[in-house]
């Protein structure tokens, strides 16, 4: 059974300034009392508790995550994706994106610490490459720091 083991970065680490954070406050603490003073206190609560989410979550740097590859699917931290449930793959700039059947996550992106060729060349055994491309929330979010 042949398979591809890598270990990466979910995403690059990236430090974020303490402005970077005092800018998430501001535009927060704003946007919510526009949304109470226009008569939506939900979701100024909302809006208050995504921020803090987003705070919490660019603090913490990327964890390592390990994907495996062989015959049967793919592994990504333990989790298994057989092939049945996939639709198609593409690499687009080192990311592997898998197209699957799922309705609330059909696109999962995984960054490439191998051979981007080496990995194409054993996923077309098992599945259709497509060419799509990174979403754009993604690259959004990544240039956020994310």
């Amino acid at each position: 059974m042949q398979e591809i083991i890598w270990e990466t970065l979910e995403h690059e680490p990236r430090h974020n300034e303490p402005e970077w954070f005092w800018a998430l406050g501001i535009i927060v603490v704003s946007a919510s009392i526009a949304s109470i003073l226009l008569g939506n206190a939900l979701f100024a609560v909302l809006l208050i508790i995504a921020g803090f989410t987003l705070g919490i979550y660019a603090k913490r740097g990327p964890t390592m995550i390990k994907v495996q590859i062989n015959d049967a699917g793919i592994f990504i931290n333990n989790k298994f994706h057989p092939y049945k449930n996939i639709d198609s793959f593409s690499i687009d700039r080192d990311m592997l994106l898998i197209e699957k059947h799922a309705f609330l996550h059909p696109l999962i992106s995984i960054p490439i610490d191998h051979d981007p060729e080496e990995v194409a060349n054993f996923l077309k055994n098992f599945l259709p490459q497509k060419d799509f491309k990174e979403p754009l929330a993604h690259r959004f979010m990544e240039h956020l720091g994310f």
